[in-house]
């Protein structure tokens, strides 16, 4: 989860002792973040070397040990300490102003561990230009938390299954919803005793004839649909015009409703445009159209 690599304004230099990146533009570098993260303790040193007339940085992870190293040695109720670290050091950033989180490097080698209190200290990339705004990495980053649970079934407790359960089931659109979500999850509690099985499904057909049998079912809150296969749960491939992380499907209450995610080209309901971050009722029979898009909508 590495916006900044995805489009192309950094690289990383590979198989060398320490984490090494490339901005590809100099003109991007941000000089007010690099020295605000000098002097935070969140966040990984680094030190700035010219490459060939680009700006190169070095990061010193001398003493952690990355997520990816730690994994196999920790039980979900240490990962989920882990997230709250995490959560507590972006919560941080957006306090204060100065820093983008959607300039963090989320991948688990770049995640550090401190294995005595099981903090954090994260990578931050001081680039001045990013095509990812910070209201969609939040997004991205509760899917990027669901994947990591669903990846590693056996670190599973009461208290990692109800927070994976909660932000499943919940409309989870910014950091702090995933902050509350990760501060509530009790090692002494069932989730199973806080939430209720949804009794309905939401069921998105494609009428677009370039597409091939796309067909979204959803039966919990926060499903995001998009072309960004790494940041939403139904992807859409057929239709460039569709945002990457174009529309997220909200429930509540077993009622269903569609929340525009600034997409450029319009997410409409029966001809009606959502306004954005703005939930539109879905009712059976509507036809939901994203962008130029229709999709047939059918409740059971």
């Amino acid at each position: 989860m590495n916006s900044l690599i995805q489009s192309g304004a950094v690289s990383v230099i590979k198989d060398t002792a320490e984490p090494v990146y490339v901005i590809e533009n100099s003109e991007n570098f941000s000089l007010t973040g690099f020295k605000v993260i000098q002097n935070q303790e969140d966040f990984i040193n680094c030190a700035k070397a010219s490459l060939n007339g680009k700006v190169q940085l070095v990061y010193f992870t001398e003493g952690y040990k990355s997520l990816k190293q730690v994994i196999p040695a920790i039980d979900g109720d240490k990962l989920l300490k882990i997230f709250r670290s995490i959560l507590k050091v972006i919560q941080a950033m957006k306090a204060n102003g100065f820093l983008a989180r959607q300039n963090l490097d989320m991948s688990l080698d770049r995640i550090f561990v401190d294995t005595a209190s099981f903090n954090v200290k994260l990578i931050y990339q001081p680039v001045n230009d990013t095509e990812t705004d910070a209201d969609s990495f939040d997004l991205s980053l509760k899917r990027y938390f669901q994947k990591l649970i669903e990846s590693l079934p056996a670190l599973e407790t009461p208290a990692l299954k109800q927070f994976y359960d909660e932000i499943s089931m919940q409309a989870i659109r910014t950091i702090e919803d995933l902050a509350i979500c990760a501060e509530g999850a009790d090692s002494n509690k069932s989730s199973t005793d806080s939430t209720i099985a949804p009794t309905k499904e939401l069921i998105i057909k494609s009428m677009d004839p370039r597409s091939t049998g796309c067909t979204f079912r959803i039966n919990s809150t926060g499903f995001i649909i998009g072309r960004k296969r790494e940041d939403v749960d139904g992807v859409i491939d057929f239709n460039k015009a569709i945002g990457k992380t174009h529309c997220m499907i909200d429930m509540n209450d077993n009622a269903f409703s569609v929340i525009d995610l600034d997409s450029r080209n319009g997410t409409f309901v029966n001809g009606q445009r959502a306004l954005s971050r703005q939930p539109l009722a879905l009712s059976n029979g509507d036809v939901l159209k994203l962008a130029d898009s229709e999709f047939s909508v059918e409740i059971k």
